[in-house]
């Protein structure tokens, strides 16, 4: 994998839209009939308990594979998945053999991808992969897709409800032609979520499965990716042996011997 596909393959992962803009509602009628504000009441509560439900974690650690699809390039690849709260996810990607790859780390204001091949760290920030992508990404997203939740948490304001086949459907504007749309399931944890750019037509689709039960939390073993755009991504994640106590610092440090490419 290239330098440019592998910063590719990160970005597509991590592929978030546009950060939520609050919005103000409107004044409330005082002239509406009791059973429609008890209406308007229970739809708040709904959209606070799915934010309330969301899975939580001070520390997680997962290992697994990830299948990488774009275009004839089709690759499996070996990941470990150290996530802190707030703090960073790292990622340490090995082929066949175990033979390191790479080693990526997102922290709230960067982004280090160590080539291990190519004996490089390509250092960046957000601000770089939303002018490559399109679009922007944030840690707190990123911990969000690892974790089996919606990607943004539901707005009071201008959160939309509906049901598919008995399930709860929340879709919501988080800024304009940007829209997030998130399927729970009874116990309200995120099964299946979205995100559409109309004016470019491109979506974002992320599906969990197979939930590993932690204290009341169901953090997916299997995640599914599908970008379409100009070019069809998908990727794959298929995690085990999961760990949420911290046993050891982050230790992450690029070789004197690499070459550094900021980005």
């Amino acid at each position: 994998m290239s330098n440019k596909q592998l910063l590719v393959w990160i970005t597509c992962t991590t592929l978030i839209v546009v950060s939520c803009k609050s919005k103000k509602g409107l004044t409330p009628n005082t002239e509406l009939k009791t059973e429609v504000t008890a209406k308007t009441d229970s739809r708040i509560l709904l959209l606070n308990q799915t934010n309330l439900n969301k899975n939580t974690f001070s520390y997680y650690s997962a290992t697994g594979d990830v299948e990488y699809k774009e275009g004839n390039t089709n690759q499996e690849l070996g990941i470990t998945i150290i996530m802190e709260r707030d703090r960073y996810v790292l990622m340490n990607i090995t082929a066949v053999m175990g033979i390191a790859v790479a080693r990526v780390l997102a922290t709230p204001d960067s982004l280090v991808i160590l080539d291990m091949l190519h004996r490089k760290a390509i250092i960046t920030n957000y601000t770089y992969l939303k002018k490559y992508a399109g679009v922007e990404l944030k840690l707190e997203q990123l911990q969000n897709l690892f974790a089996g939740n919606a990607l943004f948490a539901s707005d009071t304001q201008t959160a939309r409800l509906d049901t598919v086949s008995g399930q709860l459907l929340i879709s919501q504007q988080l800024a304009e032609g940007i829209l997030q749309s998130t399927q729970y399931s009874s116990s309200l944890k995120a099964e299946q979520t979205s995100l559409y750019q109309k004016a470019k037509s491109q979506q974002l689709d992320i599906d969990f499965h197979d939930p590993h039960n932690e204290g009341g939390n169901l953090f997916p073993s299997i995640i599914n990716i599908h970008i379409k755009a100009e070019k069809k991504i998908e990727s794959g994640f298929h995690l085990k042996t999961f760990v949420f106590e911290k046993k050891k610092e982050l230790q992450f440090s690029i070789p004197k011997s690499y070459e550094i490419v900021r980005l």
